[in-house]
């Protein structure tokens, strides 16, 4: 082998190292996954669902899911957001905004 192949190779190498690392890390820009198909409820009110989820302590959010107009789900992991296990939220609107109705454990 010459020199300029070996150099070549590495490179190749390199490219095809930095590819996957980029294309496997977690992008926490994408989460959480917003599921609103009929647009039930603003903007504004899907950051305070996330907000009343975050006071909760809840680190990796992973989706919300808007079932109507008074009402939400949302999901968490444990420890990351590509989880094995987490819990499921249920929310309600009240008159003072949202409120966790119901949490109930899950594992894959």
């Amino acid at each position: 082998m010459t020199k300029p192949t070996i150099i070549i190779g590495c490179v190749v190498l390199a490219a095809v190292a930095a590819g996957a690392v980029w294309f496997f890390k977690y992008r926490d820009a994408d989460f959480p996954y917003i599921y609103n198909p009929a647009n039930f409820v603003s903007a504004d009110e899907i950051r305070q669902i996330e907000q009343v989820i975050r006071a909760k302590g809840e680190r990796y959010l992973v989706s919300i899911n808007i079932v109507s107009t008074n009402k939400a789900g949302a999901t968490t992991g444990h420890g990351s957001l590509r989880p094995r296990s987490g819990r499921k939220y249920s929310l309600d609107r009240t008159a003072d905004g949202w409120r966790i109705d119901a949490v109930e454990e899950w594992k894959n």
